[in-house]
């Protein structure tokens, strides 16, 4: 009787002890990611300097995934604030967004990128910062590698790969 208990409770150990990899491996993964905008910039020279700032309204969409929330093929409104100062030394900018896809969950990122420019044929590497949201997104963190390319009209395109994990 001993032997059929401690076999029972190995076996129920195993399966649950399955059933934590498959929960865990669920809790993170890679995206990569294309973002096209359309920006409304304002710029104010500043002596050596200048100062912008503005709106990106666009769309974000997945184009390989590892899974989770972020699905193949999943698309999103985007909406940012672009804050960057330029100078000699070169450029810092920061563009807080929210990403809303089809079901109404939120997605909170913040770009960052220290190289580069923000006109016509400029861009340059950054990274998004994965900031959680609502629904599907709560707890979500991580970061992607970016690159932008300005182009001409007040457009912009960005892709870039992510890692993400929800606590």
């Amino acid at each position: 009787m001993f032997e059929r208990m401690t076999i029972g409770i190995a076996a129920a150990v195993a399966l649950l002890v399955a059933g934590a990899g498959t929960a865990l491996a669920d809790e993170s993964g890679t995206f990569f990611m294309l973002r096209s905008y359309q920006h409304s910039y304002i710029t104010v020279e500043h002596s050596d300097e200048s100062y912008t700032g503005g709106v990106l309204k666009g769309t974000q969409t997945v184009l390989d995934s590892s899974g989770g929330p972020f699905a193949d093929g999943m698309h999103s409104t985007s909406e940012c604030l672009v804050f960057s100062h330029s100078s000699d030394a070169g450029i810092t900018l920061e563009a807080p967004c929210v990403n809303t896809d089809l079901e109404g969950d939120l997605l909170y990122t913040t770009a960052i990128r220290d190289q580069g420019t923000i006109g016509t044929g400029g861009g340059g590497e950054g990274r998004w910062e994965l900031r959680g949201g609502t629904g599907k997104y709560a707890g979500i963190t991580g970061t992607c590698p970016y690159t932008t390319q300005y182009l001409a009209g007040d457009r912009l395109v960005t892709t870039g790969e992510c890692t993400w994990s929800k606590s």
